[in-house]
């Protein structure tokens, strides 16, 4: 069940619907993301509901297995963490050795990317995105990586002339985004740690 809900979730339009974009030295393709549904058909990419999983999913380099904290991406939101999770897998596959606030820069604004490309909001208001907000609706220390993500993603969606286009992020909107990693909690003492991303399936 969760296995084909991600594989709906990675062959689907949503995807399609996602621009490239280039973030230091490391290119972010819809269509290669698209072809992970592929390699969960082939078993080589791995798909677990992880009840564990309080708020959170992750993916395993070693084992090549997202593990999701939800049984079916049923929401935009889920969506949009199996997106993140599975970009992951993506440059894991492709062998593409980088460290973790690299790494997490790519996820989240991959994660932003497919909800802005696939949801209706107001570009007014810039609070209408994905957050992180405590259960009394205030913002929390982990919101900088949504709130650079998200922008980021507009900047892409606008800056790019054609599907095939490739959007350079600029040099301080890479500074911005990996600040926001490495002073997020789950990161602040693991961002320059290397991945173990080896290319193995």
């Amino acid at each position: 069940m969760t296995e084909t809900s991600a594989i709906n979730v990675l062959s689907g339009g949503g995807v399609k619907n996602m621009k490239y974009f280039k973030f230091d030295n490391f290119m972010f393709s819809p269509i290669y993301l698209a072809g992970l549904a592929d390699e969960i058909g082939y078993n080589y990419l791995h798909i677990e509901h992880d009840v564990s999983k309080d708020g959170s999913s992750g993916y395993d380099a070693y084992t090549n297995t997202i593990y999701l904290n939800f049984p079916i991406a049923g929401s935009i939101e889920q969506q949009g963490m199996v997106v993140h999770e599975a970009t992951h897998a993506m440059f894991d596959f492709q062998g593409k050795g980088m460290d973790i606030v690299t790494s997490e820069s790519l996820a989240y604004i991959a994660q932003c990317l497919y909800v802005r490309s696939n949801t209706t909001f107001d570009p007014n208001d810039p609070m209408d995105r994905l957050k992180s907000e405590d259960k009394h609706g205030n913002l929390t220390i982990r919101d900088g990586v949504f709130s650079w993500g998200w922008y980021i993603a507009g900047k892409i969606i606008a800056g790019n002339s054609s599907a095939t286009a490739v959007y350079s992020v600029t040099a301080d909107d890479i500074k911005g985004m990996k600040k926001a990693v490495e002073t997020h909690p789950w990161y602040s003492s693991i961002a320059y740690n290397q991945t173990n991303f080896n290319g193995y399936r």
